[in-house]
């Protein structure tokens, strides 16, 4: 039984060794101390340790199934708009990429937390004809909550509820560009649990997990690696899928969900792996992996404007910003630059928000008519105490965001 726990929860232990062995220590001292004092205490004390032990598997097991059933059964947590917005649309015949960069920060936070001027890779993207947002705002300050907003063009119901799998396989988004006869290919580097229905093909991170029941199961366990490959393409890695994405021939709607520069910051602005200690660290790991993430944006904006001779809609976006909690907008302050390739960008500029942003630019492309929503701030982290009205008059004002707002 002990064998069993602590090969399905390998890497937990090994994350937590300290802990651990702490832990050991003090079971070896409350354990064997008796034992000195009467004989024959050990055998008891093992028989109750292994009762417990299979208890605790059971009700890991009852906990997995049930948290399963619950992913399988959850709601969609999206207000659905009308079905004619869906058959009444057209589109431009191009191909759209989608590229999100898991906490971008926007350049103001990035000047006033690191003294780091963005001008390189934002001046790289306005030659490239990009728009680039001088501010923009994320509505909600996690993924799990804004990737399906922007996909369904719409708040979510309920930001406590933060299994958003359902949403995002159902995406209004997936449904117009399905209903124009795109194929959908999606990366996905985050927790969703993604169906080959609407969208068409479907590539795992080994920085993501699916919640199905093999990965319940042995996402912490020794055999993960094993059991990773089994939810994978024929595609060997990240690379390889974004390539051959890119290749595939026919309209395509393209989400490219990329863990950077997010926490693990694996790599420094040269490409070399930084060090554990700088992996988990805001301070020394982030900048550069910002750095290493501006780099392989350009590239990858390039192999997409080489295969597509400049005819493709490109979007760059942060889904939010960084979360540090002495600037406090930095939550929400991320980044975004937009290609079309006639380069209209006259109603593009008066977004401030993403979810407005996303609106604008689907109603451009698909010749829909989605009404724009009232631009709202929503914290959903739970880790900030600040007015949230503040940094909307800020926005409806279009003021510079660098002011500190502290508890």
């Amino acid at each position: 039984v002990l064998i069993t726990i602590i090969s399905l929860n390998y890497f937990s232990i090994l994350f937590n060794v300290k802990t651990v062995t702490n832990l050991i220590i003090i079971a070896v001292i409350v354990f064997y101390i008796p034992t000195l004092i009467k004989p024959g205490l050990l055998k008891q004390i093992l028989k109750v340790v292994s009762a417990t032990l299979i208890i605790l598997i059971i009700i890991n097991f009852i906990s997995v199934c049930a948290k399963f059933i619950y992913t399988q059964n959850s709601k969609s947590n999206i207000s659905g708009e009308n079905y004619n917005i869906v058959k009444n649309s057209t589109n431009k015949n191009r191909d759209i990429y989608i590229i999100i960069l898991d906490m971008y920060s926007g350049k103001d936070i990035l000047k006033q937390k690191f003294n780091f001027d963005n001008h390189e890779f934002i001046n790289n993207l306005k030659k490239g004809n990009f728009y680039v947002f001088d501010h923009m705002y994320s509505n909600y300050n996690f993924t799990f909550a804004i990737i399906p907003s922007l996909f369904n063009f719409n708040y979510l119901e309920d930001t406590s509820f933060t299994d958003s799998s359902k949403a995002i396989n159902e995406a209004l988004l997936f449904q117009i560009a399905r209903y124009n006869n795109y194929k959908i290919y999606y990366l996905n580097s985050w927790y969703f649990t993604l169906k080959e229905d609407l969208i068409n093909e479907i590539y795992n991170t080994n920085l993501s997990t699916s919640l199905d029941i093999k990965h319940m199961f042995f996402s912490n366990s020794i055999f993960k690696s094993y059991i990773a490959q089994i939810s994978l393409f024929q595609n060997n890695n990240t690379e390889q899928f974004i390539k051959n994405t890119i290749n595939q021939h026919g309209k395509k709607l393209v989400v490219f969900h990329l863990l950077a520069p997010h926490w693990p910051y694996i790599y420094d602005e040269n490409g070399n792996k930084n060090p554990e200690d700088i992996e988990m660290d805001l301070e020394k790991g982030y900048l550069g992996y910002l750095k290493y993430t501006n780099k392989e944006a350009i590239k990858l904006v390039n192999q997409i404007k080489t295969k597509t001779k400049n005819n493709a809609v490109i979007i760059i976006t942060g889904d939010h910003g960084l979360r540090d909690n002495n600037i406090l907008e930095s939550h929400f302050s991320t980044f975004t630059a937009y290609y079309n390739p006639e380069q209209n960008y006259k109603n593009i500029p008066s977004s401030r928000t993403l979810l407005n942003f996303f609106i604008k630019a689907a109603n451009y492309e698909f010749n829909t008519k989605i009404k724009e929503k009232v631009d709202k701030i929503l914290d959903v982290y739970n880790v900030t105490e600040f007015n949230e009205d503040k940094i909307i008059e800020k926005i409806e004002h279009g003021k510079n965001a660098t002011k500190l707002l502290k508890y």
